[in-house]
């Protein structure tokens, strides 16, 4: 291959000035200056400052182009998408033709790099394959599962459906067992209480027994009195208890008299103490006095007269004291007699409560069954006592009745568990019965329409089959003469009032033969006949792309020619791929994918762009720029520059220079397309930054040296130049070469079918070229023009 080298010590860096430093960082989508953004070793700076120094790097592309306008084109701005903004103002994107078009020697190792990534997609293609396969299997088995389970939930739901309404129907035959149950509990506890009492109560009853038997006739008859009594017996209980206080009243003032004469006895008792103790004193002292008569000149008869009173007073004692025993002795009968009267009272009073709390148990217990028979009445019939009363009178006896209960209960129970859910059910399934007659209609309205829908589109099929058959029929007729080379063939419809299921047969008449039927001509004449009715189709209806396999192998060489001929007449409008073994139809293809085995049980695939190779040969014309490419660095022209040029315009290849000689005298009555300045390059790059944006709507200016800018009017390029001289010279565009090497050439190089690069120029240049040739000093010129143009005229490779 081919190399540039750059010398360390003689190479200069070039660098950004500051004030389109300071003036770039304002702007949006700036990343920085190339060179700043790469790390290399200190030994190799001056030669990135070289080649990077003056390339801006933009976020985007509408970035790089402000950036551009900014710089007023005077530095290369790349962005991170790989577009170009050359100084100058050209702009280089897409894609590269040269990883297409690139010189023979790279293809190899790019094919083998191609070769081993297809064989890396074809394993994984191989495992996607297969996993999809898996996949295709798995989902499969599941669309089984899962109408199994569908199927299996529909007879699940049904059975749910019967479970739930045998499930109601258990639910309420437990409810009611249940009420029946703590109705049967009640009565049992009643009864147990009433055992327990009567066990209890069983001895006394016993000696009670002959009593109550003979007072049951009265207390049925006070039974029946209990109520009317009841209020007499509260009026007898307010007078006893009126008596009982009355009588505690009589009680307490006979205590209080009682104690007033107990008092007043007292009294009498200690004055007839008083009394005889002054008998005594005065019978002392009559002794005295009798003793002593003479200290006393007291009489007998006063003594006799003292002492009488004294008697008379006290008999006058002891008789009221008589008098208070006598009346404390009737004060306590009469207490007692109160006492007892008022025993005899509580006596009666306790018996008439014993008697009201045993009838007031009765009434309780009557009163509570009477309750859980209206409840059992309203639970289980849903009626209460007056309205049950009123609309089911008994009519029969009580025992009757009680039998012919039993008995519809029986028959009940035999009728088995009611569906209480059966009106519920009735709906869901009337609503499900609605719907499907809904869907069976919708159903039968859809098959009346897609009846009518293909009764038209069989309308409309006969119409375009029969539009489109005349229409192959006709153009058979053409293709089917310019394929064999003479003869013509005729397509017949077997049924032509039934379009529908109508066949097609084929009569041919080959050049020389009589007008037959298609299966009695050659394998190689059916075979022609059927790629001709394929033409015929195509023609008719162009399709983007048509896969053929070996159609063409029973044809002679000749036809085979023609097949390959007819095959590049479709190339505008449909692409072909055809797997072949013929010469021929290689000769005619465009690229060629072959399969070799270099290895033992390794198969590979290799490719050959034929259209590439034929392009080659077709060059018409060669536009060559003067400075830096046809020239050397004497400005002169090598020997052997002259002499391929020569041949080639020889051999009626056209020979144009693309240039531009600096024009030294101007007159102001002359036009020019183009002005080039010519200064010192330190000077001109500050007095680019100066420059209108406007000049570049205008103009096209590119700096093509570093101390030369052009300027011409917008649109004028070397392209455009090169393309009105091939039109009027009726050349091709993929026909033209150009070769060039500063960024004025850029135009021409991606306007011509085989742009050639310099290896002395410029980077944007050999980017955007298709092929790189040598230097103007090693007469790079002449080995590109004997490389593609000669040596293709002469059969060379």
């Amino acid at each position: 291959g081919r190399a540039t080298f750059l010398p360390v010590t003689t190479i200069k860096p070039r660098t950004v000035s500051t004030a389109v430093r300071e003036r770039v960082n304002n702007v949006p989508g700036f990343l920085g200056i190339a060179s700043e953004l790469v790390q290399f070793p200190n030994e190799i700076s001056n030669v990135i400052q070289n080649l990077l120094g003056v390339t801006l790097l933009a976020e985007s592309l509408e970035s790089a182009n402000q950036l551009a306008k900014v710089v007023n084109y005077q530095y290369r701005v790349v962005s991170l998408e790989g577009d170009v903004m050359n100084s100058g103002g050209s702009m280089t994107g897409g894609a590269n033709k040269r990883g297409n078009q690139g010189s023979l020697f790279s293809q190899t190792q790019e094919l083998q790099t191609l070769t081993e990534q297809m064989e890396r997609v074809e394993k994984q293609l191989t495992l996607t394959e297969k996993e999809v396969q898996q996949l295709t299997d798995e989902v499969k088995h599941l669309n089984e599962k899962l109408e199994q389970l569908r199927s299996t939930g529909e007879t699940s739901r049904l059975k749910q459906l019967e479970l739930q309404n045998k499930q109601a129907n258990q639910a309420e035959t437990i409810t009611r067992l249940t009420k029946e149950q703590r109705l049967f509990e009640f009565e049992a506890r009643e009864l147990h209480q009433f055992l327990t009492e009567y066990q209890t109560r069983k001895e006394e009853l016993t000696v009670q027994q002959q009593e109550l038997n003979q007072t049951k006739d009265r207390l049925d008859q006070e039974m029946k009195q209990v109520d009317q009594e009841a209020s007499q017996m509260e009026t007898l209980r307010a007078e006893a208890f009126e008596r009982y206080n009355q009588i505690q009243a009589d009680q307490a003032v006979a205590a209080e008299q009682l104690a007033h004469l107990t008092g007043q006895v007292a009294e009498k008792q200690t004055q007839l103490d008083e009394c005889l103790a002054r008998e005594t004193a005065l019978r002392q002292q009559l002794q005295q006095l009798n003793d002593n008569s003479t200290d006393h000149q007291v009489t007998e008869e006063s003594l006799a007269v003292q002492l009488e009173q004294l008697s008379d007073k006290k008999e006058q004692l002891q008789t009221s004291i008589q008098e208070a025993k006598t009346a404390r002795h009737q004060l306590q009968e009469q207490v007692d007699q109160i006492d007892t009267g008022l025993a005899e009272e509580n006596k009666q009073q306790q018996h008439l409560l014993t008697e009201q709390t045993q009838i007031e148990v009765e009434k309780n217990r009557a009163e509570i069954k009477l309750d859980n028979s209206l409840q059992y009445l309203q639970e289980e019939y849903s009626l209460t006592f007056e309205r049950a009363n009123e609309d089911y009178q008994l009519t029969m006896d009580k025992e009757q009745a009680k039998v012919e209960v039993k008995r519809l209960k029986r028959e009940i129970e035999r009728l088995g568990p009611v569906n209480l859910n059966a009106i519920e059910q009735y709906e869901q399934v009337n609503e499900r019965h609605e719907f499907l007659v809904s869907q069976r209609d919708d159903l039968l309205d859809a098959k009346d329409q897609l009846f009518e829908t293909m009764g038209e589109m069989d309308e409309e099929v006969k119409a375009r089959f029969s539009e489109v058959f005349e229409a192959i029929r006709a153009q058979f007729k053409v293709v089917f003469p310019n394929m064999f080379g003479g003869g013509r063939a005729e397509l017949i419809l077997t049924n032509p009032e039934d379009l529908l299921n109508t066949g097609v047969e084929i009569e041919a008449q080959p050049p020389g033969k009589k007008l037959q039927n298609l299966s009695l001509l050659s394998g190689g004449e059916r075979a022609l006949t059927a790629i001709a009715l394929l033409f015929s189709i195509i023609r008719v209806r162009p399709v983007p792309f048509c896969v053929l396999d070996e159609v063409e192998a029973a044809l002679d060489d000749a036809n085979v020619s023609r097949f390959g001929h007819y095959l590049s007449e479709f190339e505008d409008e449909t692409q072909f791929i055809v797997v072949t073994h013929r010469k021929g139809t290689m000769e005619a293809s465009d690229v060629l994918y072959g399969v070799t085995m270099q290895e033992s049980g390794v198969s590979k695939i290799v490719s050959v762009r034929l259209e590439d190779k034929r392009g080659i040969g077709l060059i018409k014309l060669v536009a060559i720029d003067l400075d830096g490419t046809l020239l050397n660095s004497h400005k002169e022209i090598s020997p052997k520059n002259k002499d391929v040029l020569a041949q080639a315009k020889a051999a009626g290849v056209k020979i144009v220079l693309c240039t531009a000689a600096e024009v030294h005298h101007l007159t102001a009555d002359q036009i020019y397309n183009k002005a080039v300045v010519a200064i010192d390059e330190n000077y001109l790059d500050e007095q680019i930054s100066k420059i209108p944006a406007t000049f570049y709507d205008r103009y096209e200016i590119i700096k093509t040296r570093s101390n030369l800018l052009e300027f011409m009017p917008k649109g004028i390029t070397k392209a455009y130049g090169i393309s009105l001289l091939a039109r009027d010279l009726g050349i091709k565009q993929e026909e033209i070469m150009t070769i060039g090497d500063e960024e004025n050439d850029l135009p021409m190089i991606e306007y011509a079918g085989l742009g050639v690069a310099m290896e002395n120029a410029v980077a944007s240049v050999k980017d955007l070229a298709d092929v790189i040739t040598d230097t103007n000093d090693n007469d790079g010129v002449a080995h590109a023009v004997e490389k593609f143009v000669l040596e293709p005229l002469r059969g060379g490779n």
